[in-house]
């Protein structure tokens, strides 16, 4: 089977893992390489062919190629008539959502305003995101409505990482009149790195709390949780933090680290080195204000940690499912979150939390070796979008020809 994974921008080892899934994919003796315009330097330049635009929807590129399963990341990474090509040379289109399920600015406007608003930003700035806030949902939300319903038209299927996500987006597609792209919704996570799945979670987890990403971004909500920090130290004696940054060093976190010497915090963590903190760890923390469904909530999981999240989160409260993996919070008090994380501790120091079941049951799910196969049994998977591109010809795939059959 030959495999392509389409990115629109530059191809970096970043965290979707997508250089690690077209090693382990081609270790199964199948063809798969990631197609974009171009890659980063430090990346393995053996995994990459090029995709420029003049080859979206050149038919002579795609008769080339001769791709069986083509996944596209991004709701709207590409034009429709790009996966249009690609279903149209026979391949099957996936596309990668990588989404909370709100596609449209009338799902997510606070979570746009939000994602623009701290303490730190000037009066100037806020009027300026709102104002460009209110125009999407006043003026554009039709036309962006409008691409990403062409665009998952054209999809075989839709993968989504997590069940809230999908849930959401499958009802926004049915109150648009399109049903029949909600029956193409599959749930598949992302893949996790192999150094989260393959060693074994200690017996004995530290009472140790992780916080980890691009937390000067104001999505991550960084002041937010400098204050979470700061109470959870004077509430909980016994706890230790571990902060993972990628990216700069605040000024805020910086002056948190002298604080307290069970505070800890490192900059540009690799993933081997966060993976070893992981294991040992008993929490992962997160005060983000939107987020899909997280890779590092994954990569805590596999590695026997339970998650801490607000509640309006969906892509964090499928993975907690409840309370069975964790805990949610209500919206943005730091004493809610502070809260929730010492009855995680609680749970922990109790028994109530068994670390190595926790990684057992995600490496089940999350694991290189269940994604990949999850993606490529689609291949032959009975595709929900057949029959209308049977019924169209001049949409679908050449006569004759279907994903299972080609």
């Amino acid at each position: 089977m030959k495999v392509g994974l389409f990115i629109s921008r530059a191809g970096r080892e970043g965290a979707i893992c997508a250089f690690d899934l077209v090693r382990f994919v081609r270790s199964l003796g199948e063809e798969m390489a990631l197609y974009c315009p171009g890659l980063d330097p430090a990346s393995d330049a053996s995994l990459w062919v090029r995709f420029d635009r003049s080859d979206w929807t050149s038919p002579g590129w795609w008769a080339r190629a001769r791709l069986d399963l083509a996944i596209f990341y991004g709701i709207t990474g590409f034009p429709a008539e790009v996966l249009r090509a690609a279903r149209q040379s026979g391949a099957t289109v996936v596309v990668e959502g990588d989404t909370d399920g709100r596609v449209s600015p009338a799902q997510n406007l606070p979570e746009r305003l939000a994602s623009h608003w701290d303490s730190r930003t000037s009066w100037g700035h806020r009027l300026r995101a709102a104002k460009a806030g209110l125009d999407l949902w006043l003026w554009r939300r039709g036309a962006i409505e409008r691409e990403v319903l062409a665009c998952l038209g054209e999809a075989d299927f839709i993968k989504v990482e997590s069940t809230a996500p999908a849930a959401i987006l499958k009802e926004f597609l049915r109150s648009r009149g399109r049903p029949e792209l909600a029956d193409r919704v599959v749930e598949i996570p992302f893949a996790v790195r192999e150094c989260f799945t393959e060693l074994p979670v200690p017996e004995g987890k530290e009472d140790t709390v992780v916080i980890a990403g691009r937390l000067g971004e104001i999505q991550k909500g960084p002041l937010e949780t400098v204050e979470a920090i700061r109470e959870l130290l004077i509430r909980d004696p016994g706890v230790r933090i571990e902060v993972h940054l990628r990216g700069e060093l605040t000024a805020e976190f910086a002056a948190l680290a002298a604080g307290s010497p069970r505070l800890r915090i490192c900059e540009n963590t690799t993933r081997e080195q966060l993976a070893e903190r992981l294991r040992g760890a008993a929490v992962l923390f997160s005060r983000s204000r939107w987020e899909t469904t997280p890779v590092i909530a994954l990569e805590a999981l596999c590695s026997g940690c339970t998650l801490v999240a607000p509640e309006g989160l969906p892509g964090y409260r499928s993975l907690i499912e409840g309370e069975r993996f964790g805990r949610t919070y209500p919206g943005r008090s730091t004493r809610a979150a502070v809260e929730a994380i010492l009855t995680e501790l609680g749970h922990w120091r109790a028994g109530r939390r068994d670390g190595t079941a926790i990684a057992r049951h995600w490496r089940a799910r999350a694991s290189l070796r269940i994604v990949a196969g999850q993606l490529l049994e689609l291949r032959a998977s009975p595709s929900p979008a057949e029959a209308h591109f049977q019924a169209h010809p001049s949409a679908g795939r050449p006569a004759g020809q279907s994903i299972a059959n080609p």
